[in-house]
Order: structure tokens, then C-alpha cells, then sequence
């Protein structure tokens, strides 16, 4: 990894493309060698979200100038690609049979609203078993407009055992996704904590479900969410 005073032309990063990976990260211009798989064996999780990725990027090819010409204007001095968009709106199912992005006009403009006290909406202490996936009712913690909620996650197993991914998983009610999620590997250290930040599409009952994946040797699984707030 090294920083270069200034990106390449599209040209020049599409003939490394395999080879070299070009990006911004903190303001800075980052050249790095093209990143390759860790040879090791995959969460559920991560293996789902394969799957799609490899869909669209194959579909990427075929799409017609005017369905990229949005891509491209969203692309237009962000750091990202066209198909960096692409990727994303599908992966987290915002776009489907209609490979065309959202369109966002002025009558939908959002309104970021933060609740006072964070409350806690979820806590799980202690699991030592899977949980399939469950509604989430969020009604008394956003409005009748909320269409996103803002959501704080802790997530922490205390016994790893040996054999197998920890994966707690949330998604939109409705949706048949397994993103985004949280995977711990055995080889971690127990008592092995993730926080995080992240929004999260609510459905019209301004619902969202969560899963936990827990192999058989595993305890003392805690997962705790915090609603920070909603999107309007």
C-alpha cells in the first residue's frame, strides 16, 4: 500500500484492474495491490452476499447506455465508480427487476430526527441458541413517515468454542437478504465485542427482523440494539 499524489484516469485504473486498486481514504490517494480471497472458509453471511455481487457485476456488462448514464451522474466526483453504485443499491435490495437507481426529487427530502435518550429496543442476554429470524417492532420509537431508522448494535459472544462462525444478522421486514451481519470466527479471542452504527429501511409497519447463528459449542451470546433515531 502506498500514497500517490493524485488518482489515474479511468484508463490507467481499468488496465490495472486484477493488479493495482486505486481509492481515496481519508483524503488521501491510496494505490494498493489488488485485493485476493484470505483462502479461508466463509460465513453464511458472507457467502450470501457473494452471490449477488457476482449477479450484478455480470449484469453489469449488459445494461444499456441509458440505464448507466444515472450511475454515472451519482458516480460524478464522490471517489466511486458507476458500478460502485450499482453494486450497492442491489446488494441492499433497493433495486430489482428495475435496474434503474431511486430517484430522489425535492418533495423527497429526508429529515434526520435523534431521539433524546437512545432507548434500548432489543436485548439479548446470555443466548446459547439460535434465533430464526424475528420481527422487530420499532412503531414506538418513530414516527408514522419514518422510512429508516438509525440504529446502535452490540454484539458480544463471551465462548467461541472451535467450530464455526458466530453471525447475528439484521435486515428490512419483508426482504429476503442476510445483510448486514456480524460474523465472529472461532479463532477470535472470547469475549470478542463488535459496535456499530448503521441505518436500517424500515416496512410500511416500520418493522425490521434480526437472526442470531450460533454453532453448537458456542455461549453467552449478547445482542443489544439502541434506536438513535429515524429518517423521515
Amino acid at each position: 500500500m502506498a500514497k500517490v499524489g493524485a488518482l489515474p484516469g479511468t484508463d490507467i485504473v481499468d488496465a490495472f484492474r486484477g493488479k493495482l486498486d486505486f481509492y481515496d481514504w481519508c483524503n488521501l490517494h491510496i494505490v494498493r495491490s489488488w485485493p485476493r480471497s484470505p483462502g479461508r472458509n466463509r460465513s453464511a453471511a458472507v457467502v450470501a452476499s457473494q452471490q449477488p455481487f457476482t449477479y450484478i457485476n455480470k449484469l453489469a456488462s449488459t445494461l444499456p447506455a441509458d440505464v448507466i448514464e444515472p450511475y454515472k451522474e451519482l458516480a460524478s466526483d464522490s471517489g466511486l465508480s458507476w458500478k460502485d453504485y450499482l453494486n450497492r443499491l442491489y446488494i441492499n435490495a433497493s433495486i430489482r427487476d428495475n435496474m434503474y437507481p431511486p430517484e430522489v426529487t425535492q418533495e423527497e427530502d429526508m429529515t434526520i430526527i435523534w431521539l433524546d435518550a437512545a432507548p434500548r429496543v432489543l436485548t439479548i442476554n446470555n443466548q446459547g441458541t439460535s434465533i430464526s429470524w424475528t420481527d422487530l417492532d420499532l412503531t414506538a420509537y418513530t414516527s408514522l413517515n419514518a422510512k429508516f431508522a438509525l440504529i446502535s448494535l452490540e454484539f458480544m459472544v463471551s465462548s467461541l468454542g472451535a467450530t464455526n462462525w458466530t453471525v447475528a444478522y439484521l435486515r428490512k421486514k419483508g426482504t429476503t437478504v442476510s445483510v448486514p451481519s456480524w460474523s465472529v470466527h472461532p479463532g477470535q479471542n472470547n469475549y470478542f465485542k463488535v459496535n456499530d452504527n448503521f441505518i436500517l429501511a424500515l416496512d410500511d409497519a416500520r418493522k425490521i427482523q434480526y437472526a442470531l447463528t450460533l454453532p453448537g459449542d458456542v455461549s453467552g451470546v449478547y445482542f443489544w440494539l439502541n434506536c438513535l433515531g429515524y429518517i423521515e
